[in-house]
């Protein structure tokens, strides 16, 4: 299965909306756009979308979702820091598809990323917003059996998009 990790884009900050609720600010919503635009530019076939139900990673996802006309998006508490990552490969094992979109955030996805290259959260990897990362991840997916493809900033992305 191919696994792609996005975080979610540039949100506002602002001391009146809890923290679930901020929405992406408008860079915010220029960088999904992009990372959308770059997908679709890349060929890339995503079957499904999953994001966390955080407000700004919903909007991220959506953004992408229209993009690449996907079809079949959700959302699961297991993309929220704090979750367990054996109950998102539980959910990512039930959907039977050959590609994936998670959207959420930091440390989570990085936590996430080093469990299946390695078993364990603590490798070196930070996902800036509006990152992206693809990795190929055996069947079942599982702590420790998935190969890191690639990993590009958004910054990357604007220029191999322009």
């Amino acid at each position: 299965m191919l696994v792609y990790l996005l975080r979610h884009g540039d949100a506002i900050q602002t001391a009146s909306l809890n923290d679930s609720e901020r929405p992406l600010s408008d860079f915010g919503r220029k960088q999904a756009t992009i990372v959308g635009m770059f997908l679709r530019n890349s060929g890339v076939q995503i079957d499904a979308i999953i994001s966390s139900p955080l407000v700004r990673a919903v909007e991220t996802a959506d953004i992408v979702r229209k993009a690449l006309d996907v079809g079949r998006s959700e959302t699961t508490e297991y993309l929220v820091p704090g979750t367990r990552k054996s109950q998102l490969f539980e959910l990512l094992n039930s959907f039977r598809v050959g590609s994936v979109l998670l959207v959420g955030h930091e440390p989570h996805l990085s936590q996430t990323i080093s469990i299946l290259l390695s078993e364990r959260e603590g490798l070196p990897i930070e996902m800036k917003k509006c990152s992206l990362a693809c990795l190929v991840a055996s069947e079942p997916v599982r702590n420790g059996h998935a190969l890191l493809q690639w990993l590009l900033s958004f910054e990357q992305m604007e220029l191999l998009h322009h």
